[in-house]
């Protein structure tokens, strides 16, 4: 596998289980549907990685 494949393969993961999550959190309200992660590219994805890990953090 090319380093390139690898990343693709990579993407197409982290998009997926992004996706599992967005609709988690539409599903139950907490987030708003219809939203893709796979637009807007690598600077949404890693904004979106953001905003769950800090949704995951605990409150106190």
């Amino acid at each position: 596998m090319t380093p390139s494949e690898a990343y693709d393969e990579g993407l197409a993961a982290f998009a997926a289980a992004i996706d599992v999550l967005l609709k988690a959190g539409a599903a139950d309200g907490s987030l708003k549907s219809g939203i893709d992660p796979a637009r807007g590219g690598e600077a949404r994805a890693g904004r979106i990685l953001d905003l769950i890990v800090d949704g995951l953090r605990a409150t106190p």
